[in-house]
C-alpha cells in the first residue's frame, strides 16, 4: 500500500516550513518513529518521524525549498507491500499525523463556490501588481489574512522555482574562484527578519554611555557565591532587570505594531528576547515574566536558553512571543541594531572598559558601557527614546534603586 505524509500543523501560526535536511532517500528502508526529515520554522528545527515502517518511494521537495501545511513531503510504501509505484487501482492512503488540526486545502471547482480570501484592499493591489493569484496564498495574519509579507513570501518562492540556474562552467573574464553558497534555514529567516524590519518600520536610533562601576562591583561580591550553584554572572541579567522595571514607565516600548490593522498592541506582560549568537546564526530565545525574576534567576535563564540556542535544543515556543530586545554583541564600542519586527524597540549593550571620566571633578578610572536603542518611530519619538534609556540608566548607576523598585 502507497501512503503519502504531508506537513502538518508544527504549531500555532506556523503556516509553512522549510526543508533543511532529507535524512532518507528513495529506496531507504525506514522504522516506524524514525526521523525522516528536518524541517525548520521560526529558527527552530525540528526532526518529522516515520507514521509507518516501509520503503520510501517518492521525496516531494528539494533541501532548502519552504512548503505550507499540508504539502506531500514523502511517499512510501509499506512493509507488507511491494516497494514500488502502486498499479493503477491500487490503494492510496494519505497520512496526516494527529497533531494536524486540518486537512490540506483542495483547489475549488466549477461547481464549488471560490475560496474567502481576507486581505485590505493595499495587499491586493501588490498581489495584482505582482501578478499574483491573491487565492493561492497562504495568509499568516489573525482568521488568515493575507499580509503583504505572505505576498512577497509567495512571489520570491515563485520566482525561486522559476528560476533555472546558471551554466556550471560559465567563463569568467574579469575575476577569479567564486563559490556560491544557498541561503538557508537560520540564515534566509535573519534575512526576511531584516528586510521586513526595513520594510516596514521607520527605525532611528539613540545612544548613551552608563557608568557600570557599582554593578561591576555587585557582580564581583555575587559572583563566587554563585559559581558555587553553577551560575555564570554577567553583566546582562542586571540590564534585563533595569529594562523590565523603565518599561514600566514606557508601555509603548512595551509593544507591536499590527499593520494590518493598524493598531498598536500594549503587552501588559514582559518577555525579552536576548539575542544570541550561535554558529547557524543570532537567534533571540524568550525570558517570559521577565519582570517577576530576580537576578541569580534571570542569570539561570541566560545561560540556559544560551545553551539550549547553541546546541540546537530550543523549542519553538521558546523563540517567540517577546515584547522587547536586549542584544549583547562580542565586541565593539557602539553599533545601531536592527528591530525584531514588529516590536518597538531593541536595546544593545555594548563592550564594558574602565575609561577615564569626570566624576566630582576630578578624573576617575570608571567602567563605561555604551547603549544603543533602537526604535519604531512611528511609535515613539526621539525624546521617550531619550527618556526611557535614561531610566534605564538611572538603575544601573544605583542598583539600589533597582531594589527598592523589585520590593
Amino acid at each position: 500500500m502507497s501512503v503519502t505524509f504531508r506537513l502538518p500543523d508544527l504549531g500555532e501560526g506556523v503556516a509553512e516550513g522549510e526543508i533543511i535536511q532529507w535524512l532518507v532517500k528513495p529506496g531507504d528502508e525506514v522504522k516506524q518513529d524514525q526521523p525522516f526529515v528536518e524541517i525548520e520554522t521560526e529558527k527552530v528545527v525540528v526532526e518529522i518521524p516515520s507514521p509507518v515502517a516501509g520503503k520510501v518511494i517518492r521525496l516531494f521537495a528539494n533541501e532548502g525549498d519552504v512548503v505550507p501545511v499540508g504539502t506531500p513531503l514523502v511517499e512510501f510504501a509499506t512493509t507488507d507491500e511491494e516497494a514500488v509505484a502502486p498499479p493503477v487501482g491500487a490503494k492510496e492512503t494519505t497520512l496526516q499525523p494527529a497533531m494536524a488540526t486540518a486537512p490540506p486545502p483542495v483547489a475549488p471547482t466549477k461547481d464549488q463556490p471560490q475560496k474567502r480570501v481576507l486581505a485590505i484592499p493595499s495587499v491586493r493591489k501588490l498581489a495584482e501588481e505582482k501578478g499574483i493569484d491573491i487565492t493561492e496564498v497562504v495568509g499568516t495574519g489573525p482568521e488568515g489574512r493575507i499580509t503583504r509579507e505572505d505576498v512577497l513570501r509567495f512571489a520570491d518562492q515563485r520566482a525561486r522555482m522559476s528560476a533555472t540556474p546558471p551554466p556550471t562552467a560559465a567563463p569568467m573574464p574579469h575575476g577569479g574562484a567564486e563559490e556560491r553558497v544557498p541561503l538557508r534555514g537560520v540564515r534566509r529567516r535573519i534575512a526576511d527578519k531584516m528586510v521586513q524590519a526595513h520594510q516596514m518600520a521607520a527605525m532611528s536610533c539613540y545612544g548613551d554611555e552608563i557608568d557600570m562601576s557599582e554593578i561591576a562591583f555587585l557582580r564581583q561580591r555575587a559572583r563566587e557565591s554563585m559559581e558555587r550553584r553553577g551560575i555564570h554572572l554577567t553583566y546582562l541579567p542586571f540590564v534585563i532587570k533595569a529594562v523590565t522595571i523603565a518599561l514600566r514607565d514606557f508601555p509603548y516600548l512595551n509593544a507591536s505594531v499590527d499593520d494590518e490593522r493598524g493598531e498598536i498592541i500594549i503587552k501588559k506582560y514582559y518577555h525579552i528576547g536576548v539575542a544570541t549568537h550561535t554558529e547557524h546564526g543570532l537567534m533571540a530565545p524568550v525570558i517570559f515574566d521577565a519582570d517577576k525574576k530576580t537576578i541569580s534567576e534571570l542569570a539561570q535563564a541566560v545561560q540556559s536558553l544560551a545553551e539550549r540556542a547553541r546546541t540546537g535544543k530550543l523549542t519553538l515556543d521558546e523563540v517567540r512571543g517577546s515584547t522587547f530586545t536586549v542584544t549583547n554583541p562580542v565586541y565593539g564600542t557602539f553599533g545601531v541594531p536592527i528591530l525584531n519586527y514588529p516590536e518597538v524597540g531593541i536595546l544593545a549593550m555594548f563592550r564594558i572598559m574602565k575609561r577615564p571620566v569626570f566624576k566630582d571633578d576630578q578624573i576617575v578610572a570608571r567602567h563605561m558601557m555604551n547603549v544603543a536603542l533602537t526604535f519604531d518611530h512611528r511609535v515613539i519619538d526621539g525624546k521617550v527614546a531619550g527618556d526611557f534609556v535614561n531610566a534605564i540608566k538611572r538603575l544601573l548607576e544605583d542598583p539600589s534603586l533597582m531594589l527598592l523598585e523589585s520590593l
